[in-house]
């Protein structure tokens, strides 16, 4: 039976190529779906939840609609699918190897930092390309398992019109693919220059990236972060406003609350030694940050089934929701052998499995 969810997913509302703002209503079709705001105007967003309790397990559909006066292609759904698995023995695990945190590290505008201290502890991080080139050492890098990722041609940190985004974006993909030995279906990762994006920016990048992280927020993300294209992160200590002295403090309280630790790095490798810290505390599942969100919209998406059990044996089925595509990816393209879940089994009680 399922329960309450205080987990929100943004949706973001938008009227496109410079059109006057209008106002917008928002409907769902489903008691157990609502939307935070029942209207607003645009740019504007609604955080969507879902309130599973008292539901049986299965899978259930459900649809948002926003509507508005003037555009002709009002109104506009979004389609939603609530999985809510039986309670017993066997959970996908919040994070992989059933961790009770996890942690990123990314080096934004092509810097090199944090390798060797990834490499030390057998752990790979999040590179990402600023300009047309990528650096020589990103080949290196690649080979030693980093995950290669985007950062615009011009690292403008203001507003840009859809066209100059998406130029700044395509260009910027296609320099990194041409240089390094990356494919494109690998590359889903991007940070916003100086953390600066708006709503209509978010829709844009969604065409392209699966996650997209933010900057000046100084905070942890949670185990489903409310928008994919504004993850929580940490500053680098050069850069107001200042993150804690200490980012082993922080390694700390992801494991505390359960969430995950994007941390950032820019001109040099200062760290503190939070890498080195969070690999051998092993309560830190510590990946690249497309690695992390992969994981976390493949864990939402599994559906456990036909569970049994016996004083011998548990038996169960699963399955997994493909990953949306968007008007410019099949995100399923980007998902591979290495991509595990860890299922958590409680085994206790049962004297032979």
């Amino acid at each position: 039976e399922g329960q309450p969810s205080t987990a929100t997913q943004r949706v973001n509302v938008i009227i496109r190529r410079g059109a006057d703002p209008v106002s917008w209503t928002a409907s769902t079709n489903a008691t157990w779906l609502s939307c935070s705001v029942a209207g607003g105007q645009t740019p504007g967003f609604c955080n969507v939840s879902v309130d599973s309790s008292g539901l049986p397990a299965g899978t259930y559909e459900g649809t948002l609609s926003v509507a508005a006066s003037g555009p002709t292609n009002s109104p506009q759904t979004v389609a939603v699918t609530l999985i809510v698995n039986p309670s017993n023995r066997v959970q996908v695990a919040t994070w992989r190897h059933d961790t009770p945190a996890a942690m990123s590290v990314t080096a934004d505008d092509s810097s090199p930092w944090g390798f060797d201290a990834l490499t030390n502890n057998g752990l790979a991080g999040t590179y990402v390309m600023w300009h047309l080139v990528a650096p020589d050492f990103y080949t290196t890098y690649y080979r030693a398992g980093m995950e290669l990722g985007a950062h615009t041609v011009n690292h403008a940190c203001f507003e840009m019109n859809e066209t100059a985004l998406r130029h700044e974006l395509e260009a910027n993909i296609a320099g990194l693919v041409r240089t390094a030995p990356v494919r494109q279906s690998e590359v889903i990762s991007f940070a916003w220059p100086c953390g600066f994006n708006t709503p209509a920016e978010q829709v844009i990048a969604s065409d392209y990236f699966l996650i997209c992280r933010g900057y000046n927020l100084n905070q942890l993300e949670d185990p489903t972060p409310n928008s994919f294209m504004n993850v929580k992160g940490y500053n680098s200590h050069e850069h107001a406003p200042f993150p804690p002295a200490d980012f082993k403090t922080v390694v700390d309280a992801a494991v505390a609350q359960g969430k995950w630790f994007n941390l950032v790095l820019h001109t040099t490798n200062n760290d503190n030694g939070a890498i080195d810290y969070a690999a051998t505390n092993n309560n830190t599942w510590v990946a690249p940050m497309g690695t992390v969100a992969k994981y976390i919209l493949l864990r939402n998406r599994t559906a456990i089934t036909n569970y049994s059990e016996t004083s011998h044996f548990i038996q169960f089925d699963y399955s997994r929701l493909p990953l949306d595509a968007s008007s410019m990816r099949n995100f399923e393209d980007s998902v591979g052998t290495n991509d595990l879940l860890t299922l958590a089994v409680d085994i206790s009680g049962i004297a032979q499995v």
